[in-house]
C-alpha cells in the first residue's frame, strides 16, 4: 500500500528535494547534499527571522525615539523648576510695585506677565553703573553707595528666573508671556473704537481719558530687600505695543513706615 503523508504547508519545497536526494548511491554525495542541504536551511530561515526582526523593528525604534524626546523634555522642565524662583509679594512688595505702576498708567487692572526671563531681567548699563559704587539719582537729588557685596547680591538676585502666581495684586490679570502682543493688539483695538465713538459722540471727558490712558502689560522682578530691609530695588518694563512703553529701575527707601522712590537708576520711553 502506497503511504501519503498529509500535506503541511509549513514545509518548503527544498525539504522535498532534501528527502530525495539523502540517500544517494554514493556516500560522499549524500553527506555532501546532507550539509547543503542544511546550510541553505539555515539560510531560509534566518531570513524568515530577518523579516520578522525588520517588521519588529520600526515600532520599536520610533518607541525608544519618543521616549527619548520625553526624556529630554522632562529634563527641561526639570531645569527650568530649579532655577526659576516662584515669586509671593509681600505688604511691601504690593506697596513699592503699585507706587511704580501707578505713575505709568491709570488703568485700574494691572496686567502683568507671568514669567521673567533671567536673562532680560537686568537691564542694560545697570551692572557697570553698580560697579561704579555710588548711584546718583537721575534727578540728581539723591545718592547710594553701594558696597561690593551689595552690588553681588543684587545682581544675581535680579539673574533669577520668576514665575509670577494669579493674582497677585488686587483686580490684577496674569498673562502668559508667548500673548503679551496678541493681548495688546486685541486691547489697542478696542481703545482706538471707543476713541473713535467719543469722537463722534463729541465725549471731551471720554475722549481725554483715552487718549493718554494705553493699555499696559507690565513685566517686573522681584523687590529686592538690603540694609535690613529698608532700601528697595525694583525694576520693570510697561509695554503698551512693540514699539511703545515705558522702563524704569529705582531704589525706594523706608521712611517713617512709607516707602518713597529715593534713586532713580535708570528710566525712559521706548
Amino acid at each position: 500500500m502506497e503511504r501519503k503523508t498529509s500535506y503541511n504547508s509549513t514545509f518548503k519545497k527544498f525539504t522535498v528535494r532534501w528527502l530525495h536526494e539523502a540517500f544517494p548511491q554514493k556516500r560522499d554525495k549524500s553527506c555532501f547534499v546532507l550539509s547543503s542541504v542544511l546550510a541553505e536551511s539555515l539560510v531560509l530561515r534566518n531570513r524568515q527571522l530577518l523579516v520578522a526582526a525588520n517588521s519588529f523593528r520600526q515600532p520599536m525604534t520610533t518607541m525608544l525615539i519618543r521616549t527619548f524626546v520625553i526624556l529630554i523634555w522632562l529634563t527641561s522642565v526639570q531645569l527650568f523648576y530649579v532655577t526659576a524662583t516662584y515669586g509671593q509679594v509681600s505688604q511691601d512688595d504690593t506697596t513699592i510695585l503699585l507706587k511704580a505702576f501707578r505713575n505709568v498708567t491709570i488703568q485700574r487692572q494691572i496686567v502683568y506677565v507671568d514669567t521673567v526671563n533671567k536673562n532680560s531681567s537686568v537691564p542694560e548699563g545697570l551692572e557697570e553703573i553698580f560697579q561704579k559704587g555710588t548711584v546718583t539719582d537721575l534727578r540728581q537729588v539723591n545718592s547710594i553707595i553701594l558696597t561690593k557685596k551689595e552690588q553681588n547680591y543684587l545682581l544675581s538676585q535680579l539673574r533669577q528666573q520668576v514665575v509670577w502666581s494669579a493674582n497677585l495684586f488686587p483686580n490684577s490679570k496674569r498673562i502668559d508671556t508667548d500673548s503679551i502682543w496678541t493681548f495688546l493688539r486685541q486691547m489697542n483695538a478696542q481703545r482706538a473704537l471707543s476713541l473713535k465713538h467719543a469722537v463722534l459722540q463729541k465725549d471731551t471727558v471720554t475722549i481725554k481719558n483715552l487718549r493718554y490712558d494705553y493699555p499696559y502689560v507690565f513685566t517686573f522682578t522681584k523687590p529686592i530687600y538690603i540694609r535690613d530691609n529698608t532700601v528697595c530695588l525694583i525694576t520693570f518694563f510697561a509695554m503698551c505695543g512693540r514699539d511703545c512703553g515705558q522702563k524704569e529701575t529705582s531704589f525706594y527707601k523706608k521712611e517713617n513706615n512709607k516707602w518713597i522712590k529715593w534713586v532713580i537708576v535708570s528710566a525712559g520711553d521706548f
